[in-house]
């Protein structure tokens, strides 16, 4: 049999992970606080989170992988940057939400960064112009929204532990 579901949550010591997966669907890696690097090989990865990994600075893309990704969340990310964002978004077609509060692709910044969050804002909306289909939850208001959303479509024990981490 193959690995359809891998999840990862809570590791702590994990630095480096490394996925081929050729009929994975799911990948959960929240909060691994030393995680940096993921390496992806999974054509039919559905839904990716590490959410809540902070030194997470690369995600790696291999050509075929994650073409049918449709759930990426990157809350509480914040080396994972706006040009990660693009490359993912041009990379997954079939995305359909993207987690990015907390992340520094949606930095609030402060004011010695006050340029960089003028850049970011505009890029995030040229994203969310050119794929209307996407759902992006960058502030604290929208991922209440979407946490509500779930809790009336019954999904919403896994979201309420993504968000209580992060207000």
């Amino acid at each position: 049999g193959f690995l359809l579901s891998l999840s990862l949550n809570g590791c702590e010591n994990l630095t480096f992970v490394t996925i081929d997966g050729p009929v994975l669907a799911k990948f959960e890696a929240r909060r691994c606080a030393k995680l940096e690097v993921v390496k992806v090989n999974a054509p039919k990865l559905n839904t990716f989170d590490v959410s809540e990994c902070e030194s997470l600075e690369h995600v790696g893309l291999h050509e075929k992988s994650m073409r049918g990704l449709r759930v990426a969340k990157l809350t509480g990310c914040k080396l994972l940057n706006e040009t990660f964002v693009h490359k993912l978004v041009g990379h997954c077609k079939a995305l359909r939400q993207l987690h990015l509060y907390g992340s520094g692709a949606s930095a609030v910044a402060s004011n010695s960064e006050r340029r960089k969050k003028v850049k970011t804002k505009k890029g995030l909306e040229k994203i969310i112009k050119q794929n209307p289909k996407l759902e992006v939850v960058t502030t604290k208001e929208q991922m209440k929204r979407f946490f509500k959303k779930e809790q009336q479509m019954g999904m919403a024990e896994e979201s309420e532990r993504e968000f209580s981490g992060l207000i």
